[in-house]
C-alpha cells in the first residue's frame, strides 16, 4: 500500500506537537494509536527547533519510503527542557503492541538499545520508558548494530573515527 505525502494532515500534526507536546500518526489508517509503546527506527530522529508544516512536510518526504513499510507511524514531540530554547524532534517509530504478561518489554529495550535512545513513549498513557542502558557514553555511540543473525545475535559495526 502506497500512501501519498499529501494525505497527512500536516497542519493538525503541527497543531499537535504545540497543545499534546507530540503525537504518534498512522499514515495508513489517518488515526494516533492510543494502545502500544513507540519507538523510534535506528537512524530515523531528527532534532530541530520548531517543526511546522513545512517541516513536517520535508520530512515526510526524506522518509516516505520508511513511513510506508507496514507498522511504521509518524512520531514527533517537544522535547526541549525548562529554560531552553523550543526543539522538536520527529521521527519514525513502531509500535509494539503491549503483552499481558510483559514480554513486549524486552523488545522495547532491544530496540532502544540498538538506536541508543533515552526512552520510548506508552501511547496509552503517553508516558516515557526510560531505557536502562541511557545515557551512553561516546565510547557506546561509537558502533552500529549489525543485522541479528539466525540466533538473534547482532555483531557491533565499528564506526571509522573522525579526525579532528
Amino acid at each position: 500500500m502506497t500512501i501519498k505525502a499529501t494525505r497527512y494532515p500536516y497542519g493538525e500534526l503541527a497543531g499537535r506537537i504545540r497543545t499534546n507536546r507530540g503525537f504518534t500518526f498512522d499514515p495508513r489508517t489517518g488515526t494516533y494509536p492510543s494502545e502500544g509503546i513507540a519507538v523510534a527506527e535506528p537512524g530515523a530522529e531528527d532534532p530541530m527547533g520548531v517543526a511546522g508544516e513545512p517541516e513536517l512536510r520535508k520530512y515526510v518526504m526524506q522518509h516516505h519510503a520508511q513511513l510506508a513499510e507496514p507498522g511504521m507511524h509518524l512520531g514527533a514531540w517537544a522535547s526541549a527542557k525548562p529554560d531552553q530554547p523550543q526543539r522538536d524532534v520527529l521521527d519514525v517509530s513502531k509500535v509494539i503492541p503491549e503483552h499481558p504478561l510483559g514480554h513486549h518489554i524486552a523488545e522495547v529495550h532491544h530496540r532502544m538499545h540498538i538506536n541508543r535512545q533515552d526512552a520510548a513513549n506508552d501511547l496509552s498513557t503517553f508516558e516515557d520508558i526510560p531505557n536502562p542502558r541511557a545515557p551512553y557514553t561516546d565510547a557506546e555511540k561509537a558502533y552500529d548494530f549489525g543485522a541479528p543473525d539466525e540466533h538473534g545475535s547482532q555483531m557491533r559495526i565499528v564506526r571509522p573515527a573522525k579526525r579532528q
